[in-house]
């Protein structure tokens, strides 16, 4: 990625912040952390993160106060569109649909395992990358409709004024030469400035957006590339953990 993708994280336990903060540099993110509500709130507003994910339960400001004001305050209407993942140590549905009615984008349960964060990071990322797309799409669509009523409005104003010309060349043969050369002239320069905008608008339409996927192909080929190196990381590192330090002794037997 030629800027990297902006996760924050918010929760009121170092290890935690700490641990993010490690695995997720290491797939390419940067990663902003705060340690309560309040400082993510604010850090949010500072830097406009990519994906935002919180605590429930922390101290302060919680993580469904912290929701609360993004998805619904309209002071905070800009960052709406922010997906927000919750961890949360209660595992009752009715904590889950609560967040989802607040608009979060997932919820995670603790204690949760390193692999299904990221493939979850990885399906927010994506549903935002289409988000995004749809929303480019729909502007361009609107933008083309705009441009063909132009278009036909400047092509019924050319055909009214090119009718009064050929009335005057028709109907008043005694009128001034000069006079008929300014009509002329003026029908010339309204076509020519006129269609210099049309041009101008199809121009910035065509550029108004990547080419159609590259967003979404870019992003999965990258994160593919890195969850792979980062998850076998992980993996061996997990299975050495269960083996236990003495694990390389073993199995050499007895004579």
């Amino acid at each position: 990625m030629s800027e990297k993708t902006k996760i924050l994280i918010g929760d009121d336990e170092p290890l935690n912040l700490n641990f993010f903060e490690v695995m997720l540099s290491r797939l390419g993110f940067e990663v902003i952390l705060a340690s309560g509500g309040e400082e993510a709130l604010e850090k949010i507003t500072e830097s406009r993160p990519d994906l935002i994910m919180v605590d429930n339960l922390m101290r302060g400001l919680s993580g469904w106060e912290l929701t609360r004001l993004l998805k619904q305050d309209r002071n905070y209407r800009a960052y709406r569109d922010i997906p927000i993942i919750m961890f949360s140590a209660l595992d009752s549905v009715k904590d889950k649909i609560e967040g989802f009615e607040l608009g979060v984008e997932d919820y995670i349960t603790k204690p949760y395992n390193f692999s299904e964060v990221l493939a979850r990071i990885r399906s927010a990322l994506r549903r935002r990358e289409m988000a995004r797309r749809a929303l480019i799409d729909r502007e361009r669509a609107f933008a083309w409709s705009t441009l063909v009523r132009a278009c036909r409005d400047f092509g019924q104003e050319v055909s009214l004024r090119a009718a009064e010309l050929a009335g005057m060349l028709e109907d008043d043969r005694g009128r001034k030469r000069t006079e008929l050369l300014g009509a002329v002239r003026e029908l010339q320069q309204f076509s020519a400035k006129t269609l210099r905008r049309l041009i101008r608008e199809e121009r910035r339409i065509e550029n108004s957006a990547p080419p159609p996927t590259a967003g979404l192909a870019s992003l999965d080929r990258e994160l593919e590339d890195n969850f792979k190196s980062q998850l076998e990381d992980w993996n061996r590192q997990q299975e050495a953990a269960a083996l236990g330090p003495d694990s390389r002794d073993e199995g050499g037997g007895d004579d």
